[in-house]
């Protein structure tokens, strides 16, 4: 429960720093804001549920059902950001002009909107269909294993989280191989008279955006997937 504000407190200084920060506003960060509102709903609504359930009513089903949603919100929030994200890196470096020209803020802001839009829908399936459900039982946990109907656990645990991740991870291999080449490409040139400084920068700024989201996936899946396996 003491851990709950820390995790609100830096998800939303991360989002206001994104938003003020002066040419903060990128397609990078409008990903990274879009895992800071799942880290929102995780410290805002999961934990301090999670907390009531296990310490005062935990025989309160609908309490559990809000929990659960809360989980789903979350796991396919973060999963679905994590790939999308990737993708985006991958196609900046693939196909720098197909990016330039399609992958605009306003492209990716509604990126955004259709990932949680989704996300809603998935995760309260639970709440609009309780009655197909499992019974809640006193004497078991609220633990969506035992709560939700086994199609959608498949679905938004087991077959969900190793797609997104596998798919992710798979495409930021391919984009690393490729700016390795790039980077041979770069050193050949710096000894040559074709060398271009503003062709380096773009390069290295580049680079940098496809480690900052990279890390962030990193940073997201060792402390937070965990939890909700």
């Amino acid at each position: 429960a003491l851990i709950a504000p820390v995790i609100v407190f830096t998800n939303f200084m991360l989002i206001a720093a994104i938003l003020l920060y002066p040419g903060g506003l990128m397609n990078t960060t409008i990903y990274i804001m879009s895992l800071a509102i799942a880290g929102l709903i995780l410290g805002g609504i999961n934990l301090p549920v999670a907390v009531l359930i296990h310490e005062f009513i935990m025989e309160y089903r609908y309490l559990c059902v809000v929990w659960i949603t809360s989980v789903n919100a979350v796991l396919c929030g973060i999963n679905y950001t994590i790939l999308m994200l990737s993708v985006d890196r991958y196609i900046a470096v693939m196909s720098p002009l197909v990016y330039r020209n399609f992958m605009t803020l306003e492209n990716t802001g509604a990126a955004v909107n259709l990932i949680w839009l989704g996300v809603i829908m998935l995760s309260t399936l639970p709440i609009m269909r309780w009655s197909t459900l499992l019974l809640y039982q006193r004497d078991k946990h609220c633990y969506h294993y035992f709560i939700l109907a086994p199609n959608f656990v498949y679905w938004t645990t087991v077959v969900t989280m190793p797609m997104c991740l596998g798919l992710a991870l798979v495409l930021y291999v391919l984009t690393f191989v490729r700016l390795a080449r790039d980077d041979k490409r770069q050193a050949q040139s710096r000894r040559t008279s074709m060398y271009s400084a503003d062709a380096s920068a773009l390069f290295l700024q580049r680079v940098s955006s496809v480690k900052m989201a990279f890390s962030f996936t990193v940073v997201y899946i060792v402390l937070w997937l965990p939890y909700f396996v």
